[in-house]
């Protein structure tokens, strides 16, 4: 299972370029622009939550196969990426949060979503709030389809009961999975396969305070890679 970005660090203007690739090149080697919205690779241009505006983030896996995936937020200004997140989807399966400013002006994430993900945040009632540790309020977002998950992993991470009681078969095995110990961290390929490239996600900015609401779909990159 491995993970590669296209998004450089520390380099602005290769991020711009970067973005103008995307949109217009129908091809970059092997990997393709799936004009559909559906691929291995989300890239989200722009998030903005400055001043009171919110961002609520969607990625929503389209197949049938159990995929680990690995979310970035990155720095619009400097290209670094200051947090990052393994999240696990089951069949059909959609990853829904927010992102906001608390009131220490820091980046929040919050979520109500109970599929499987890579750290443990604070958790209030039902909702699951990670800590960034960074004020970055303007940027962009990045989410690589790692692999799909087979055997005792994909069971782990699909969900099981049903409405509000939804919740991963055993989530605990896939964070220790990448333990000092645990199975992933000695061979990353264990329970894997190719990745589905059946991604695809939007982002939706609303400002309540401004009446105002805008939302774009995640641009989709298919072949990004032939190898978990």
């Amino acid at each position: 299972m491995q993970y590669r970005s296209l998004v450089p660090s520390g380099s602005t203007r290769v991020v711009r370029l970067l973005l103008i690739l995307l949109v217009f090149a129908p091809c970059i080697d092997a990997v393709e622009m799936n004009r559909s919205g559906v691929g291995q690779y989300l890239i989200y241009p722009h998030f903005d939550v400055r001043g009171a505006q919110q961002s609520f983030l969607t990625i929503e896996n389209t197949g049938r196969e159990i995929v680990a995936l690995k979310l970035r937020i990155i720095d619009g200004t400097s290209g670094e990426a200051f947090w990052s997140q393994n999240i696990y989807l089951g069949t059909l399966d959609v990853w829904t949060a927010v992102m906001m400013l608390d009131s220490a002006g820091d980046l929040v994430i919050r979520t109500r979503d109970p599929s499987c993900s890579g750290q443990e945040g604070s958790v209030v009632g039902d909702t699951t709030q990670f800590d960034t540790g960074s004020n970055v309020a303007l940027g962009l977002i990045e989410v690589v389809e790692m692999a799909t998950l087979i055997g005792d992993s994909a069971f782990a991470a699909e969900l099981v009961g049903a409405g509000s009681g939804r919740s991963p078969a055993n989530c605990r095995q896939l964070v220790d999975a990448w333990s000092d110990s645990g199975y992933w961290a000695e061979d990353p390929t264990v329970d894997t396969e190719i990745p589905s490239g059946k991604l695809s996600g939007e982002l939706t900015t609303i400002d309540v305070p401004a009446g105002t609401i805008s939302s774009y779909q995640a641009v989709a990159l298919a072949n990004f890679s032939s190898r978990p």
